[in-house]
This record gives C-alpha cells, structure tokens and sequence, in this order.
C-alpha cells in the first residue's frame, strides 16, 4: 500500500525528530554556548575552517538555496578575513564563500 500523496516518509519523520532535539539542545540545554566557548579557543586556519563549516548551517549552499516554490534564489557572498593575535602577516586566511 503506498503513502498517502503528502505523507512523509518514515526516514524524513526521523530526520525531522532529531533536528527537533538538536535545535533543543542547542537553544535550551547550553549547546551552543559550548559551541562557542569551543570555536572562541581555535586559532588561525582551524578556526577559519571550522567556523566556514559550521556558516554552512545557517547559510546554505547555493545547490540547495530555492525558495518555497523550487525556484534559484540569487547568492549570497560572504567575504572572510581572519587573522591570529600576532597581526596580519602571520597565520591569517582570507577568502570569499558563496553560497
């Protein structure tokens, strides 16, 4: 018997469920304070790759930016600049994401 037109999947109800808990635990349980004491101890190219990584969530890439009627939606560009404590001639990373 097949689904009901509409009717989400079982793997898309536990996808759901567990975005649920993280945005909990995030929000509400001190999760994204660790997050940030965490990405606030990283220096240098560590911190730039893992702060790029964890943009990504709140800024998507371009493949799956569409809007509610599955259309493109323009890109976003973000210029990052990041430089260590000893000045910009030293561990520094520059770029620019699209996304």
């Amino acid at each position: 018997m097949a689904r009901p037109q509409g009717a989400k999947n079982i793997k898309t109800l536990e996808t759901i469920a567990f975005r649920e808990k993280f945005r909990n635990y995030c929000l509400f349980s001190g999760g994204f304070e660790r997050f940030m004491d965490e990405l606030e101890s990283i220096k240098g190219r560590d911190y730039a790759k893992y702060f790029l990584a964890a943009l990504e969530f709140a800024e998507p890439k371009l493949a799956r930016s569409v809007d509610k009627d599955g259309n493109d939606v323009l890109p976003t560009s973000i210029n990052v600049k990041i430089t260590d404590e000893r000045g910009p001639d030293s561990d520094s990373v520059s770029g620019v994401v699209h996304s």
